[in-house]
Parts: structure tokens; C-alpha cells; sequence
């Protein structure tokens, strides 16, 4: 018995190893969770790597993407108007207009971040929702809405549904007008990125998604 217990042993750990690595990093699940199907900040357990933004994930090439966004007749661009053939930075859109939501690609040319902007202030229009955002359910929907209507309230849903920051960045331009605060969820691979100005309105609320890591 006992040379059948060291043989296992190596063969367990490895086997712990592993499964710690896909508990840190994440590991794409078989039924991803569309952020405009299901409610994404409502579901228990989740992390970015599970999350499908109009059918986008973090891990895909850039071919793949190219793919699943001419399913629903979008498109990829970048700064220069290059169909984002090599451009690190693109901007997702659909036939109608801009949807709110920028990707960034690695050195390897795999989707490493989805950036949305959901909800900005503008003088001449008012809050502004993106078109991506409108199409959120749940307290996720709740939780872009609160933000463009009442910050203490937006502020209190954010500790509830996403608990405490694993770390906050505050940017070293802050005013008395203006203040930019990021909130990173290590555990989820989120950023939660803030723009308030000297009212206490939310300038602009963006949301970014990113591998999951342990601070």
C-alpha cells in the first residue's frame, strides 16, 4: 500500500496544481454568459472569463472575433480606419452606429480586454446610456441606470453585487471639479471606472473586463 500512495501523491498534486491555476486565471466555460441575455451581475460565481459580450470573450484571436461579430452584421475599426486588421485598440460597431464597446488585442493577438462605456453625461444631451448598455438585464441594467440617475444609490449597489475592491486607483489629476476613481475586482477581472464631477454626477461610467488575478 504504501508504494501505491507515493506513486499517487505526485500525480494529486499536479493534479491541485492545475486546479488552482483555472481557479486564479479562469477557464472559459462551456455555456458562456451573454451580458444581453442573462443577468450577468446577478449571477452567483461568475468571473470575466465566463462573460460573452455579444459574443465576444477574453482568449479569442482576432479571426475569431472578426467572425462572430459578422454574425449580427458588425464591424471592427480603429483610430486609423483600418478595419482593425492590426491595430491593438478597435471599436466594435454595428450597421447603425457606434455600440459603446472598444476591445484591446496582446503581442499574441488574443482578446485581452472588452472596454464598455455604459453611460456618459453630455451637456447638450444629457445622460446617455450606450446602445450595449440598454441591452443589459437585471441588476446589471440597475446598476448602469443607478449610476446615470443617483450616485450614493449607484455607489451602495456596487458593494452589494460586486463586494469590496480588491484594490481603487484614483488618478493624480483630481480637482475640486473632477475626480476619476478605478475600482478593480481582481477575483472577477473587472475594472469598474468612474468619472464624477464637482455635483456629484457621473461624468462617465465605464466598465472594463479583463483576466481574473489574485492581488
Amino acid at each position: 500500500m504504501k508504494s501505491v500512495h507515493l506513486l499517487t501523491m505526485p500525480t494529486l498534486c499536479c493534479v491541485l496544481f492545475l486546479f488552482l491555476c483555472s481557479e486564479i486565471h479562469g477557464q472559459r466555460p462551456s455555456s458562456p454568459l451573454e451580458i444581453t441575455e442573462v443577468d450577468l451581475f446577478g449571477t452567483k460565481d461568475w468571473n470575466s472569463t465566463g462573460a460573452s459580450i455579444l459574443g465576444l470573450m477574453l482568449g479569442m484571436n482576432r479571426q475569431d472575433c472578426f467572425k462572430v461579430i459578422l454574425k449580427w452584421n458588425g464591424h471592427l475599426d480603429d483610430a486609423a480606419g483600418q478595419r482593425c486588421i492590426k491595430a491593438r485598440s478597435c471599436y466594435v460597431s454595428r450597421w447603425d452606429g457606434y455600440t459603446g464597446m472598444s476591445i484591446d488585442f496582446d503581442d499574441n493577438d488574443d482578446l485581452e480586454k472588452i472596454r464598455i462605456e455604459a453611460c456618459r453625461f453630455e451637456v447638450t444631451r444629457g445622460d446617455s446610456i450606450s446602445w450595449i448598455a440598454r441591452n443589459f438585464l437585471g441588476e446589471t441594467s440597475r446598476f448602469v441606470r443607478l449610476y446615470s440617475e443617483d450616485l450614493t444609490d449607484a455607489e451602495n449597489l456596487r458593494a452589494q453585487i460586486l463586494g469590496h475592491p480588491s484594490s481603487v486607483k484614483r488618478s493624480n489629476i483630481q480637482t475640486i471639479d473632477y475626480a476619476h476613481n478605478e475600482y478593480w475586482y481582481g477575483r472577477l477581472g473587472l475594472v469598474v471606472i468612474l468619472d464624477v464631477d464637482n455635483n456629484r454626477r457621473t461624468e462617465k461610467l465605464v466598465l472594463e473586463f479583463i483576466r481574473p488575478h489574485v492581488n
